[in-house]
């Protein structure tokens, strides 16, 4: 054997001894508890199927968010398996909402107070008239389980409005049948370097030891302020991608523009406008719009480590 040969071969043997090593080192971490994932994802336990919605949150959950900078939220659901206090019988003189969402409802990544159902009850407005929001948000939820849901869950809560959080991604087939399957992304990179890629450093225990590690030391090398523009990382890339997208589509197409937004009393005026005549109105006449931002993220948006691929809104 000549001198090259050897020299490569030793080198593939070292190569091959350090991967090794690696994945070792990664089992143990992960193995032991010691790391988890650093980019954003959901407990693994969080789901559980359901006959006519495919999947829903387990529940009585108890559990946080995955990741480095996400780690520290906390996930509760209640009795009925979503992310809010207790659903009890509506009380004499309240009045409610239910809203229906996805993940940008359910709250991904953000603590359950800092959603916008909260926000919206905190309202003075809002809680004066006492008007209070049940939050039915589920991540990786379309329309086809929102119809579910009023049909099914919403008529025992007895509301008096329903406000749907909707974004474009919700506007894809359904299949119920699909159980937990219904939660994994589709992955258009397969058979590509793109897809190996994500192999050797998502499902490997080398390769996430070393994004975790990564991750950990970049997180804390940055200031407050850098660590919260951290937080909403996926947040101002999904807008990026949403005008990118819309941009895109206007070009090639001669629809009309549709309003964003709608306020209380029908108008093209700014929802958080309040006058008399609105406050009188009844719930059920009520119109409540927020628009929010069409995601069409994926797992690289997220920087998600998550074997599970639960990384997806």
């Amino acid at each position: 054997m000549s001198v090259v040969s050897r020299r490569v071969l030793l080198a593939f043997l070292w190569l091959g001894f350090v991967l090794l090593l690696l994945q070792g080192v990664g089992y143990l971490a992960f193995g032991l508890g010691l790391f988890t994932a650093t980019g954003y994802g959901y407990p693994k336990d969080l789901h559980i199927e359901d006959a006519g919605l495919g999947f829903r949150l387990r529940p009585g959950f108890r559990g946080h968010f995955r990741g480095t900078a996400y780690e520290h939220i906390p996930i509760r659901t209640n009795q009925h398996g979503y992310r809010d206090d207790p659903f009890d019988a509506k009380r004499p003189g309240r009045r409610r909402v239910v809203v229906l969402g996805d993940s940008v409802v359910f709250g991904s990544g953000v603590a359950a107070e800092g959603r916008f159902t909260e926000q919206l009850e905190s309202h003075s407005d809002v809680a004066s008239r006492g008007i209070e929001a049940l939050n039915l948000g589920v991540n990786r939820y379309t329309f086809g389980h929102y119809l579910v849901q009023a049909e099914r869950d919403v008529p025992r809560l007895a509301p008096d409005a329903i406000l749907v959080g909707f974004t474009l991604n919700d506007i894809k087939e359904f299949d119920p049948s699909a159980g937990l399957g219904g939660l994994a992304p589709t992955d258009e990179a397969v058979g590509t370097f793109k897809a190996a890629r994500r192999y050797v450093f998502r499902q490997t225990y080398g390769g996430r030891f070393l994004r975790v590690l990564r991750k950990r030391i970049e997180f804390a090398r940055l200031s407050s302020d850098e660590q919260e523009a951290y937080h909403t990382k996926w947040m101002r890339t999904g807008a990026r991608k949403s005008r990118s997208e819309g941009s895109k589509e206007s070009s090639h197409s001669s629809r009309p523009s549709q309003p964003r937004a709608a306020s209380r009393s029908g108008s093209s005026s700014s929802p958080s406008s309040t006058t008399a005549e609105q406050a009188e109105q009844p719930l059920s006449e009520t119109h409540l719009f927020y628009p929010m931002p069409a995601m069409s993220l994926d797992c690289d948006t997220f920087d998600n480590d998550a074997s599970d691929g639960s990384c997806s809104p």
